[in-house]
């Protein structure tokens, strides 16, 4: 990923907002019982993961960012159970 590391915009705002999806994705996996739709949820938060990471890229493809952030939102249950047995 190339980013333009000494640019604010990058520093400012989208590091937080691939934070917050992966905060977000981190709950919803946490609080799996309550909710219905989950894995749809999850592939639809991811896919905004993955726009946002494409933000101010040299070259910005949004079937990729789609499909990157689509496949990261599904594999969600397993990176968050890897997180919580390495918090054990």
């Amino acid at each position: 990923m190339a980013y333009y590391g000494d640019n604010t915009i990058v520093k400012l705002v989208v590091f937080p907002i691939i934070s917050f999806f992966l905060v977000i994705l981190f709950h919803l996996e946490l609080e799996r019982k309550n909710i219905k739709y989950l894995s749809i949820i999850q592939m639809l938060i991811g896919m905004l993961l993955g726009l946002a990471i494409q933000i101010k890229r040299e070259n910005f493809m949004l079937l990729e960012g789609l499909i990157f952030g689509g496949i990261w939102g599904l594999t969600t249950p397993f990176w968050v159970k890897l997180l919580v047995i390495l918090k054990k």
